[in-house]
């Protein structure tokens, strides 16, 4: 079960690279901005590589069934699960909202994948922890 929720969740983070984080409108007019399209103020293929490459880990290291594996994609889980919610709330701020932004699917697919590897890899060394001898006394 935990290989396949890692394995979902990386799919899910590399799906969310290329769907909109955001679409803003502003003076009637519409943009919708991803992790890999960017918008024209940045240049946001570094951060879209990274995330690939963290989803793409992700789901690789989910079939390892070693505790310290497990224990990396927890870390991947996290960085892709605070990078969800990063955008999420860059939302919220007051810039965003005289420009009427709103989140776009992306967001949540990162915050999604995020929380399926996270739940994975800790599934996976909790289920570690119980398969292990007690230690003799």
């Amino acid at each position: 079960m935990n290989r396949n929720l890692s394995l979902a969740g990386g799919l899910l983070t590399v799906v969310a690279v290329f769907l909109p984080l955001m679409s803003l409108d502003f003076l009637g007019t519409k943009l919708s901005i991803s992790l890999w399209n960017g918008s024209q103020l940045q240049d946001t293929k570094g951060v879209a590589y990274f995330v690939i490459f963290l989803g793409l880990a992700a789901a690789a290291v989910g079939f390892a069934n070693k505790r310290f594996v497990n224990i990396v994609n927890i870390l991947i889980g996290l960085i892709v699960l605070f990078l969800g919610l990063k955008y999420w709330s860059d939302l919220a701020g007051e810039s965003m909202k005289s420009m009427a932004a709103s989140s776009g699917l992306g967001t949540y697919f990162l915050i999604l994948a995020g929380l399926l590897i996270l739940v994975g890899a800790i599934m996976g060394v909790a289920k570690k922890q119980a398969s292990a001898p007690a230690p003799a006394a």
